[in-house]
Order: structure tokens, then sequence, then C-alpha cells
């Protein structure tokens, strides 16, 4: 697969992981549903600098640096996990991202 084509469908997964987030905060009442999914965007993007995250590491960056105005609620964390930006490494607890995905969120 080209580098191009890798790059869109990055794209089109974090645009889809946005959707996803911007339709269950809105089931569930949330009162800025736009606002949790941008913030959403934005814990995959602080998760990204690593190269391996474990879901202690992805819990840690959401309460220390999402208590303010991008107040997160927890179950983003999960849905984040399991979503197609992140993927379980052979098991162990640990989860990584693509490598063009994770270019993708370090550059923004």
């Amino acid at each position: 697969m080209s580098a191009l084509a890798q790059h869109q469908l990055a794209e089109r997964r974090l645009k889809q992981f946005e959707r996803t987030i911007l339709n269950a905060a809105t089931t569930m009442g949330d009162a800025r549903p736009q606002a949790t999914a941008d913030a959403a965007v934005h814990l995959a993007r602080h998760a990204s600098l690593a190269v391996a995250f474990d879901p202690g590491l992805l819990h840690l960056l959401r309460i220390n640096f999402f208590v303010d105005q991008d107040r997160l609620p927890y179950w983003i964390e999960a849905r984040l996990l399991l979503s197609t930006l992140c993927r379980d490494s052979d098991g162990t607890g640990l989860y990584v991202m693509d490598a063009p995905v994770r270019d993708l969120l370090l550059a923004q």
C-alpha cells in the first residue's frame, strides 16, 4: 500500500472514531457532544506520544490533562482502546497505534 493510501486510511479511521464518539455522546445526552468528540481526539493525540501504552497510562492521561474545560467521561478510554486507532500488541495488555495513524495524530 502506498504512503498516500495509508495516510488516507488513517484519516478515515480518525474521522470514524470522532463520529463514533459524537454519536455515543449524543445518545447519552451529553450537553456538548462535539466538544466531547474533539477532546477524545485530543486524548488520542496525547496517547500517540507513547509507542505503546496500557489502559493505566491512558487513564492517567485522561484524569491529568482533561479535568477542567475539556473534562472527559471515563467511557472514552474504552472507546479509544477498542477503536480502529489502537490494537492490542500480541495479547500483552499493551496497545499500539499503526504508524500512519500515529504519524497523523502526532502531526496534529
